[in-house]
């Protein structure tokens, strides 16, 4: 992250102005994204002329990251998945419960999905805190998931995503080296920051304050 810090130091982040003076009004208004995202729901042309309007920013940004290294090897830069895109992988769900509809805006809770897709996300899906992993069992029988495509032969070298794992000198192993073992999030560095908070004193000043501050008073 320090390396993506240097490289953006003199980038400050804007847009042009939208061509229809009527839409640049109106998301000058906006004090948010989702007050944007509002106003597209209620004027589609809002949302194309905002993607136009951040698009050379968004050129700037490619090529400054490009340009960045970390350990001698350059970033890679990957294209975001389009709307309809996201709207066809969500659709996907119909087929394991015709009852359950998502778009890629909407925010779903866990009460809101129904017993099948529980169900299917119990047994073929592994959640973790930096990816989220669907697999099918490769059971033949199995009523949840649907049959392989893959020749059994190709699908029994899938492996399942890898957590990052740490080595005895401190520092996280290839992935290459981690595919393939079974891994925990017992190493992921925020579990790692933790632990090492619990084994010290915690100490924040403004509770150290008040503290010292009783102490006078009494």
């Amino acid at each position: 992250m320090s390396v993506l810090n240097l490289g953006l130091q003199s980038v400050g982040l804007a847009r042009n102005a939208v061509d229809d003076k009527d839409i640049e009004d109106a998301v000058m208004k906006c004090k948010s994204i989702s007050d944007v995202q509002k106003l597209a729901e209620v004027n589609p042309a809002v949302r194309p002329a905002c993607l136009d309007a951040v698009e050379p920013i968004k050129v700037l940004l490619n090529r400054i990251t490009a340009r960045l290294q970390l350990k001698e090897k350059k970033f890679t830069l990957g294209t975001p998945a389009a709307s309809d895109e996201l709207d066809d992988l969500w659709k996907c769900l119909s087929f394991i419960d015709s009852e359950f509809t998502l778009q890629h805006g909407d925010k779903v809770s866990d009460k809101q999905l129904t017993p099948l897709i529980k169900e299917f996300m119990a047994h073929c899906c592994r959640q973790r805190h930096y990816f989220f992993e669907v697999k099918k069992c490769g059971d033949s029988s199995c009523t949840i998931c649907f049959p392989l495509q893959l020749p059994e032969e190709q699908f029994a070298k899938l492996n399942d995503f890898p957590d990052p794992v740490m080595k005895d000198d401190r520092h996280y192993k290839p992935f290459a080296e981690s595919l393939g073992s079974d891994t925990s999030e017992e190493h992921r560095p925020s579990v790692q920051k933790k632990a090492q908070m619990d084994k010290t004193l915690p100490f924040y000043p403004s509770v150290q304050h008040v503290k010292n501050c009783g102490l006078m008073l009494v």
